[in-house]
């Protein structure tokens, strides 16, 4: 006998769901099992994948859920991020103030340490000066004093010349003979 679906019929294995007549009560329990089978898969893949799309919405939902959590973290610490912003440039202008004045008080450190420099190099000079002064004077009073003692010299000197006996010209001893 020819098959339902316009095929031949397969003998004794009765593989397809329609089957001969001849082996309906062999070929209905195996395709049932079949089927049931098929079912019992199908139905396990379809609760695995409803499970994982189920899981996907559900992650998707929590991860809109955190980005919303985010958002709405962000939009309320706004007014404090700002305000954290102008500390910062606030701290930063000090900061620029204080380098400029520590600058300044560095440049009047060193005109202070240059200035210190130039009072000591006076003081060394002006020191330098009063010895050369002292010496100066020493050096003039000695050469007073060998003024005063040339002086002395001098006039004893011409004392002795205006006080002294001219020298008697020696007579010749023939001359003095004839007398």
């Amino acid at each position: 006998m020819g098959s339902v679906g316009g095929g031949e019929s397969r003998g004794n294995g009765g593989d397809g769901i329609y089957g001969n007549g001849d082996d309906k009560e062999d070929t209905a329990p195996t395709t049932m099992e079949g089927v049931n089978q098929r079912v019992t898969e199908l139905s396990t893949t379809f609760d695995r994948e409803t499970s994982k799309i189920y899981a996907m919405i559900e992650e998707k939902q929590d991860d809109q859920a955190l980005q919303r959590a985010l958002v709405n973290r962000l939009f309320r610490d706004k007014r404090y991020h700002a305000h954290t912003a102008r500390l910062i440039e606030g701290e930063a202008r000090a900061s620029r103030t204080a380098w400029a004045r520590s600058m300044d008080v560095s440049d009047a450190a060193g005109f202070g340490v240059i200035a210190l420099y130039t009072q000591k190099e006076i003081r060394e000079l002006r020191a330098t000066d009063r010895k050369l002064q002292a010496q100066f004077i020493q050096a003039v009073t000695a050469l007073k004093s060998c003024q005063t003692q040339l002086t002395t010299s001098l006039g004893r000197i011409q004392i002795l010349e205006d006080t002294r006996v001219p020298a008697q010209p020696k007579v010749p001893e023939e001359a003095g003979s004839s007398s």
